[in-house]
Parts: structure tokens; C-alpha cells; sequence
């Protein structure tokens, strides 16, 4: 019996070897974003040229508000959001449930910028930037005289700038009832502004679509005369790249949404870029232009 039972073993691991025999094996490299592309991704993000990082993580915030035109962020991570259409700024914490912390005489708050514990905010209607401390208290900080503050951001220098419509003005704002006028542009409106690390100031207009560069003596020049016939928002990443906008006034690249862009975009830690357009969709955009 212990005869027959060594032949049976022999036999089931000589068949069991054939078919490992019969088996070929093969090698491939996947190195570059299009291998990748070609496959599905999870809680990852691929980068040119084939470097595979980390994901961000996305969170749903609901706010009792109609519109949110404008976010910024403190230093302790808590974001505000400018809303319409009654004036009402949330305050969104790292931890915790959004909850109101400014009304403001507004239909729209347009604009916010952030300096140490102030948040500063304008909107329509009425030309007025209002500081707000940090237990929510706001007071009159500048009148421009114009109809509507769109957008703010603070210089290099620690200096607020803030830009106006329906006159496409520019005002510079050193403390509080104390500002001039920094730049009377031809255009209606100026819808964005980014202060840059080396003083200048760059401006997005609404009617012809210009991006003005104002350098930090105050000289104003077209940087670039996009085809567009408003440049709602502009950001720069960390080598001075203006997006969409090269340093040299040429166009870098363009990426198509369904629908009309409704926020600054956000640049995170990879260098992916996110955007909103206003079909509710939320786009993650390569620093190449590429759909991430």
C-alpha cells in the first residue's frame, strides 16, 4: 500500500510541475502618466512625468447661502466665505460646523483677504471695505466712492488693495479711512487682483479681458489681452507662474469647462489645480494643463 501511495504522490507532483511549466511568464514597466491614464486610479494622483503621489481629500460643506463668491483662509486654518445674496459671512473651522460670523450691509460679498487676526471684505452694493476683528465685530474701513468692491488682496508691504466697478479702479489702502487711488483703468470693471511676493500686483478685467501688471513703483502695463471677456480669478504657484498666464505675457495653456468659472482656483501640496465652474462640477487640472 505505502508503494502504491509514493507512485500517487509522484504522479499528482509531475502534473502539478507540467502545468506550472506550461504557464509563460512577462515583464512591463508602467513609468510615464499616460501608462497610467490608461488605467483606473484610487485615492491617487498621477503626475508628469509618471510620478504617482497621494490623493487629496475632499470634504462637503453645506452653508445656508445662495451664492459663495469669495474664500479665504487664516493662519489657523479656518476658511470665510463670502456669500450672497445677503451679505452673510460663514466661518469655517478645521474642526466643526460652519456657522455665521459677520453680516454685513450687503446684498453680495464679493471679495475677503485676510491680515493676521483681520479679515477684510467688500462687496456690492456700495464701494465700502470693511475690517471685522476676530469675534465677528465689523466696521467701515475704507469708502472708494465707487459701486462695488470685487475683489482685495493684500501687498507685499502689508498694504490693502482693492479693486472697484463700474469704474475699473484700483485703490491702495494704508490704514484705516487713509487710501488713494493706485490705477484708473479704461476697463469696467476689475473682477481679480494677486499680490505677488516681490510687490507687484496683477489685475483681471471684466469688458476686454486684460491682465494689467503693476509693478511696486506703480507702473501699470498690459501683461497679457486674453480672448476672454473676463478674467474672474488668477493664482501663481510657487516658481511665479501666473496661472493661466506665463511670467512673459504668452499663454501657457487653457482648460476647457462646461461652464463659466465661479471661484479662484487652489493650488494643493502636488501642484494639482482646483477649480469650480458653475454646472457644480469641480475640475483637478495637471500644472501641465492636462485633466488630472
Amino acid at each position: 500500500f505505502g508503494r502504491i501511495l509514493r507512485i500517487a504522490i509522484f504522479f499528482i507532483v509531475m502534473l502539478a510541475a507540467g502545468g506550472a511549466w506550461a504557464v509563460s511568464s512577462s515583464l512591463w514597466e508602467t513609468d510615464s502618466k499616460k501608462d497610467f491614464d490608461a488605467g483606473e486610479v484610487d485615492e491617487v494622483s498621477v503626475m508628469p512625468p509618471g510620478r504617482v503621489v497621494l490623493g487629496p481629500r475632499a470634504s462637503e460643506t453645506g452653508l445656508d447661502a445662495l451664492y459663495v463668491w469669495a474664500l479665504v483662509e487664516d493662519s489657523k486654518g479656518n476658511v470665510y466665505a463670502g456669500t450672497g445674496s445677503d451679505g452673510k459671512i460663514f466661518k469655517i473651522p478645521p474642526k466643526g460646523e460652519p456657522a455665521i460670523f459677520a453680516d454685513l450691509e450687503l446684498q453680495q460679498v464679493f471679495a475677503l483677504a485676510v491680515d493676521g487676526g483681520v479679515l477684510y471684505a467688500g462687496g456690492f452694493p456700495g464701494g465700502r471695505v470693511y475690517s471685522i476683528d476676530t469675534g465677528g465685530e465689523a466696521s467701515e474701513y475704507f469708502d472708494t466712492g465707487q459701486d462695488s468692491i470685487w475683489s482685495l488682496c493684500i501687498a507685499a508691504d502689508g498694504t490693502l488693495i482693492a479693486s472697484t466697478g463700474d469704474e475699473g479702479r484700483i485703490f491702495k489702502v494704508k490704514a484705516e479711512g487713509k487710501g488713494s487711488l493706485l490705477y484708473d483703468s479704461p476697463e469696467r470693471r476689475i473682477l481679480s487682483l494677486l499680490c505677488d511676493a516681490e510687490g507687484n500686483l496683477y489685475a483681471g478685467s471684466e469688458q476686454n479681458g486684460i491682465i494689467y501688471r503693476i509693478d511696486k513703483d506703480g507702473h501699470p502695463f498690459v501683461l497679457y489681452d486674453t480672448a476672454l471677456q473676463e478674467v474672474t480669478s488668477m493664482t501663481m504657484d510657487d516658481d511665479g507662474n501666473l496661472y493661466a498666464v506665463n511670467p512673459g505675457g504668452s499663454l501657457g495653456w487653457s482648460f476647457p469647462t462646461n461652464d463659466m468659472i465661479s471661484s479662484s482656483p487652489a493650488i494643493g501640496r502636488d501642484g494639482t489645480i482646483y477649480v469650480r465652474s458653475e454646472d457644480n462640477s469641480l475640475h483637478a487640472v495637471n500644472p501641465d494643463g492636462t485633466k488630472n
